[in-house]
This record gives C-alpha cells, sequence and structure tokens, in this order.
C-alpha cells in the first residue's frame, strides 16, 4: 500500500479561504474594510504573520486593496490592481494553446456581440465607430492596427454588460493580446486580408450599432473562424 503524507495547511490558507467565502457569500463586498491585523488575528487566533501573508496574497490576486494609513479594503476594480493572470499563465503551458484560446474566444466573443447588441451604450457604440475609423485611416501602420483590434474587442466585450463576462474575459488578456498580435501577423501576409479583417469588424459594429443580436453573434462567428483557419 502507497500510503502519501498528510499536508498540514498553512494558516494563512485558511484566512484566505475564510476571507473567500465571505465575499462569496456576500458578507463582504466591493469597498468594505477589513479588520485591522491585530484586530483579525485575535479573531481566528492566528499569529499577525498568517495574515499579513493572507492579505499579501489576496492583494496579488487583486481582491484586497492595500491603501497606506488607511488599511485593507474589498477591491472595487479587481481586475485592474491584480497583478497575476493564472488563465493566461495555464494558456501559455498547454499544448495546442492557440487552436484553444481560439475556441475559447469564439464561445466567448460570439455571445458578447450578442449581448452587445442589447445593452452596448452610446459610449461603447461611438468607442466602436471610432476604432472602424481607425482602421480605415491607418492600415498600413500594423502596430497601430493591432493595438485597435483588442481595443474593439475588448470594448464588444464589455459593451455586453455581464460583468463577470467580462472578468472571464479580462483574465485572460494577457494571452489575448498576444494571440491578435500573432494572428494579424500570419492573417496580413496576404495583403488582401487587411481589407477583408476591417469589413469583418465594420459587419460586428454594423449589428451590435443597429442592435441585431443574432446577425453580431453570426458575425462574430466568422470572424473568429477565419482567424482559426490561420492556426497552423
Amino acid at each position: 500500500m502507497d500510503f502519501k503524507p498528510i499536508q498540514k495547511e498553512k494558516m494563512y490558507q485558511k484566512v484566505i479561504q475564510q476571507v473567500k467565502q465571505m465575499i462569496y457569500c456576500g458578507q463582504l463586498k466591493k469597498g468594505d474594510k477589513l479588520p485591522a491585523e491585530r484586530t483579525l488575528a485575535v479573531q481566528l487566533g492566528v499569529s499577525r504573520n498568517s495574515i499579513r501573508e493572507a492579505f499579501s496574497a489576496l492583494e496579488l490576486l487583486g481582491i484586497l486593496d492595500s491603501r497606506q494609513g488607511e488599511g485593507s479594503f474589498v477591491s472595487n476594480e479587481p481586475l485592474r490592481n491584480a497583478s497575476v493572470e493564472p488563465l493566461s499563465i495555464l494558456f501559455m503551458l498547454e499544448d495546442n494553446a492557440e487552436s484553444q484560446l481560439i475556441d475559447l474566444r469564439r464561445i466567448l466573443e460570439a455571445e458578447c456581440a450578442f449581448l452587445a447588441a442589447q445593452s452596448a451604450s452610446e459610449k461603447d457604440i461611438n468607442l466602436l465607430r471610432e476604432c472602424i475609423s481607425e482602421f480605415e485611416q491607418n492600415s498600413i501602420d500594423e502596430n497601430f492596427s493591432t493595438k485597435v483590434d483588442r481595443i474593439f474587442h475588448f470594448t464588444v466585450a464589455k459593451a455586453s454588460g455581464n460583468v463577470l463576462l467580462y472578468y472571464l474575459y479580462s483574465a485572460i488578456s494577457e494571452t489575448l493580446n498576444f494571440n491578435i498580435k500573432n494572428m494579424r501577423s500570419k492573417i496580413i501576409y496576404e495583403p488582401a486580408n487587411i481589407e477583408l479583417l476591417l469589413g469583418q469588424h465594420r459587419q460586428i459594429y454594423q449589428h451590435i450599432a443597429r442592435r441585431n443580436p443574432l446577425e453580431a453573434r453570426q458575425a462574430m462567428l466568422e470572424h473568429i473562424e477565419f482567424i482559426k483557419s490561420y492556426v497552423k
């Protein structure tokens, strides 16, 4: 029989689990201030060092926001404050990662486009229109076009109005940025594809602006399938 040693869980990990559980249950909400380290150490029966380690880990994940002289708060903008992207790292380590990422993009972005056609604000639509205009005016500058491409897709995701969907999309932003740049370089190797890409983005924008959810979803699906056709 092959028994394995029982791993003793570190105390700071238990603190992290309890904070997460309180967030899941709604006991802690965005902007809420947590008790001071000394107070929390007494309440939980752990050392202040365990509290400090837990808070550091939670801040690194973007869950907590530490403010000098004020204390620790549940972050109002977890994505902006996060220092790591675990999902991006996982994708980078996977075999056949590029193909799998585009499959994920198809699932996420098609629904983002569908919801954006229902929920996009005028600000969102104006930003998408600006992206199309910049595509048209700067089609030769590929570095600029890659940047606009990223803005366009992230705007569609945000315009969906589904915060969790946008958070999930943003959680792999580093990998998405690399994927968009890499795939564009393959696609525009054929110059005729520059206008084709512009037409696809223009069609997605038009369906969102005209509040056509089904058509917006289909246009995004066709765009992602076109991209996937260039995966080796």
